[in-house]
């Protein structure tokens, strides 16, 4: 079953992607009017379990600073071939 979104300007929804980190990369449906600050609506998927909460941050926080400290001639495509 498909629903679709509405926001409170009975607009569609478009969905984006949470950077905090209590909710770290969770999508959400947000309002997709320009202009609104993409107000949010509602989750997209289930909330992630407690132990995935306590986690993810820091193994966010840990692929950022590897990332920082990365020479400039290594690429991510090196990486994952690897």
């Amino acid at each position: 079953m498909n629903y679709e979104f509405v926001c409170a300007f009975r607009s569609t929804t478009t969905i984006r992607t949470s950077r905090s980190a209590e909710n770290p990369r969770r999508q959400f449906h947000c309002c997709a009017r320009e202009g609104t600050n993409y107000g949010f609506v509602s989750w997209a998927e289930p909330p992630l379990c407690v132990r995935a909460t306590e986690i993810i941050p820091g193994l966010l926080r840990s692929i950022n600073n590897h990332e920082e400290k990365r020479h400039p001639s290594e690429k991510v495509e090196d990486c994952v071939r690897a």
